[in-house]
């Protein structure tokens, strides 16, 4: 499909050529640094690196194909695409994937940067009930109670799932005499 018929712009295809390759260098530099993390001195099977390594093998993969993907889109005799020729009539079962709602990606992209901002100071669980009631209002506002019963849910719940379970300490922050 063409980058006119299928309504994306050059730049919108280079910005997608240019991220399917930075996320197959990022899976690679991911993978590197898990295996500098230390083991443990324990003797055991799975260590502190084991589901990072996972991790970044899958991150690896999905990006390797999401890269071929986009390359045969801009190069498509050189990837195996037959000619070389971009079909002027989409084809049924390609679809239009382009990014239509801006606005909707630089919320989300604020509030993971706010996220990573308050994380510390304000602690886990009203950082995460703050984001996830954030954006569940962000997308669905006509359900803010139900978006702020989700949020403070899940927050606690994985809180205690990380302290208590996973043995992981997790930032307290203004709520520590509570915790």
């Amino acid at each position: 499909m063409s980058e006119e018929s299928s309504g994306r712009g050059p730049i919108d295809a280079k910005v997608e050529t240019a991220l399917a390759i930075f996320f197959v260098v990022f899976s690679i530099l991911f993978i590197w640094q898990s295996t500098l993390i230390p083991e443990p001195p324990r003797n055991i099977s799975v260590g502190s690196g084991t589901f990072p390594i996972i991790v970044g093998v899958i991150m690896l993969g999905v990006s390797i194909a999401l890269a071929w993907k986009r390359l045969q889109d801009v190069a498509p005799g050189l990837f195996g695409r037959g000619s070389g020729e971009i079909p002027a009539v989409p084809m049924e079962d390609e679809d239009d994937s382009g990014i239509r709602d801006w606005p909707a990606v630089w919320v989300v992209l604020g509030s993971f940067f706010a996220l990573i901002v308050i994380l510390e100071p304000l602690g886990f669980v009203l950082t995460f009930a703050l984001f996830l009631f954030g954006l569940s209002t962000f997308f669905s506002p006509s359900h803010w109670l139900r978006n702020l019963v989700t949020g403070i849910g899940f927050s606690l719940f994985f809180y205690y799932l990380f302290t208590q379970v996973l043995l992981q300490p997790l930032p307290n922050g203004v709520l520590a005499p509570l915790f």
